[in-house]
């Protein structure tokens, strides 16, 4: 009689530590499944990351398929609707590259705060609008016209900025109401960046051929001038030599005059 309470307790003891374990099931399932959706997005990151390089590292003197690139991972990446490139061409911004089902306008926009990616450039620094749509009009004018006619609604954009001069933006939309997270925020940033180094990469390359083309110029001009003097000279020389007999003189003139023109004879 005694015993079988005893068997009792044992029970009662061991059935609290089963319904524990079978709480802890759920988080432990729901921590794996977490920390595979960010390995996941850290992958993808990282996949944008390189083949962004991959695409400068293969386009030294056309920065369109760089840019191109650089939009379409800022879209898919950052989970947006939509991705633009604008560069500032004096006052205005021109449209460098866009990826994404919306439609959009090819014309330029004024370079001012009066929209998202003009206050971005203008402020040099990433500006974030959860609801463009509830702005006053006052606040962006030519952004609240601009979304009236295309109907966004969050915006995310950030400068292109090559040593603290703003050179264009680039801009994320969503047409829904949803803010972009503080990491997509800085995935942003870092496909600014690599927008601004294939730019820059491009600039100097161009510099860098006009610069050799004027160099090759410039010693063309100096050994057309040097074989001129080096004729002159000659040609003074038989002069001197021959004070009393005019043919050598005529021959020398004859024979320079076809090498520094290229002619065939003279």
């Amino acid at each position: 009689m005694a015993s079988t309470p005893k068997k009792g307790a044992k029970k009662s003891k061991a059935q609290p530590r089963r319904a524990v374990a079978k709480k802890s099931q759920p988080k432990q399932a729901q921590t794996v499944q977490s920390l595979r959706r960010e390995l996941a997005v850290a992958l993808e990151q990282q996949a944008a990351t390189s083949e962004i390089l991959v695409v400068i590292a293969s386009s030294p003197t056309d920065v369109q398929p760089v840019l191109d690139t650089v939009a379409e991972n800022a879209a898919r990446v950052c989970g947006a609707s939509d991705s633009l490139i604008y560069r500032i061409d004096e006052d205005v911004l021109r449209l460098a590259a866009h990826f994404g089902p919306l439609a959009w306008m090819n014309e330029s926009m004024p370079c001012n705060r009066g929209s998202v990616t003009g206050r971005a450039i203008v402020d040099r620094q990433t500006i974030h609008i959860h609801d463009l749509g509830a702005e006053p009009d006052t606040e962006f004018p030519v952004g609240k016209v601009l979304q009236q006619r295309f109907g966004q609604r969050t915006v995310l954009a950030t400068p292109l900025l090559r040593e603290g001069i703003p050179i264009g933006a680039i801009a994320i939309r969503r047409m829904e109401v949803r803010p972009f997270s503080d990491k997509q925020i800085s995935l942003l940033k870092t496909f600014a960046d690599q927008a601004v180094i294939a730019i820059e990469n491009v600039r100097l390359f161009q510099e860098l051929t006009q610069k050799s083309a004027e160099l090759e110029t410039s010693s063309s001009e100096l050994r057309e001038t040097l074989e001129q003097q080096t004729a002159t000279s000659e040609i003074l020389g038989v002069i001197a030599s021959s004070p009393t007999d005019i043919q050598p003189v005529l021959d020398t003139i004859a024979a320079s005059a076809a090498r520094i023109c290229g002619a065939d004879d003279a």
